[in-house]
């Protein structure tokens, strides 16, 4: 079955709202075995919207265009175009416009409001079991979620498992700032023997680079191993500025683990609020091992956790190229700290998010 998106909106084509309907919409329909091969952005504009009802898709998904003001087409250019009112509304439960869908010449095309929290839930709720019930031959697919291993380090390391598998296997490489989803799927009646097996050859291959066969974020993920583990844990950020704890507290129950965190941005915070000692940094400097060795100890110490992470680094292009990207994160536990020095280079945000993920995976090996 293919799919194809057509995503509505002025304010998306002015450039004043950022879009983000297709990439949920695209993620959600290929885990249920529907590829989308197209994706449109048109204005507000019955004949737009009309001269995309296109037959050769098995299904249309329109996303915006629904609600009470003037410049909200979709549902009138879809009924004039088919001269019939919806074959079914979609209830939306959070707002005032509900979704409509209609089957044509073998086409399902459902219309649905432009506003994402209403288009996530009305999606995730009422449409996807209404195409698993009527899309037939299923695709199955496993999720294989790896980090600390670059994309192009992970093709090399593929390389002989990718030429040696299944013919009845596809497989994707999905990578995503430090992480890389692995994607295989496969129509065949052994399914489950074939993703079998690509368990078992993978852990072989990348060992504790996987964290997961399940499609969640890391973030995700670390909450509930944490939780599972039943560890107290607390946190002192420099470079990360906040970031860590941010991902940290970003899920329920984060409370039954997470004690707290401190952010020592400048040197001066570092030694009154941590007491990192003022002749370690004058020769050693903030960012050193020393330096995220004693914070992540002293942290430990003040909020009295089992273990605690700390960051310490250059996540910004400023400063000269010798030292740009250059990070140091620390893992302490009761028993001993480790330490592990990053080579970063991309933007500063990305930089943010990587060593704040990182720390977070040097936590799980060393609980490992």
């Amino acid at each position: 079955m293919n799919c194809k998106l057509v995503i509505i909106g002025n304010e998306i084509l002015s450039g004043f709202t950022k879009e983000i309907n297709s990439s949920f919409l695209i993620s959600k329909l290929f885990e249920i075995g529907i590829n989308t091969t197209k994706v449109v952005f048109i204005n507000d504009d019955i004949k737009c919207i009309q001269s995309e009802i296109d037959l050769d898709f098995n299904l249309i998904i329109l996303s915006g265009g629904l609600g009470p003001t003037s410049d909200d087409l979709t549902n009138e250019a879809l009924i004039q175009f088919f001269q019939q009112k919806p074959t079914s509304f979609i209830n939306n439960s959070i707002g005032t416009a509900p979704g409509v869908k209609y089957f044509y010449k073998g086409v399902n095309i459902i219309a649905l409001p432009g506003v994402p929290v209403e288009l996530k839930k009305m999606f995730t709720n009422e449409v996807i079991p209404l195409l698993v019930k009527e899309k037939r031959n299923l695709t199955n697919f496993l999720q294989v979620n790896v980090i600390g291993i670059h994309e192009s380090k992970l093709i090399k390391l593929l390389a002989n498992f990718e030429s040696n598998k299944n013919i009845n296997l596809s497989m994707s490489y999905l990578p995503e700032n430090v992480v890389v989803k692995l994607r295989f799927f496969s129509s065949s009646i052994n399914f489950k023997d074939l993703f079998g097996s690509v368990k078992f050859d993978l852990k072989k291959i990348l060992g504790h680079s996987i964290f997961s066969f399940k499609n969640h974020s890391f973030e995700a993920f670390i909450n509930k191993f944490l939780l599972k583990n039943k560890i107290t844990l607390s946190v002192a950020e420099s470079c990360t500025g906040g970031y860590l704890s941010h991902l940290l507290t970003s899920f329920s129950n984060s409370s039954l683990f997470f004690r707290g965190s401190v952010c020592v941005y400048s040197n001066d915070a570092k030694i009154k609020v941590l007491n990192i000692s003022k002749e370690l940094i004058n020769a050693k400097t903030a960012v050193s091992e020393e330096v995220a060795q004693q914070l992540a100890e002293k942290v430990k110490e003040k909020f009295n956790t089992d273990f605690s992470l700390s960051t310490t680094g250059y996540v910004d292009s400023n400063i000269s190229n010798d030292l740009f990207g250059i990070v140091w994160i620390a893992c302490s536990s009761r028993e001993k700290t480790i330490t592990k020095m990053l080579k970063l280079s991309s933007d500063r945000k990305t930089n943010i998010i990587s060593v704040s993920r990182l720390s977070l995976n040097l936590l799980r090996e060393h609980i490992l």
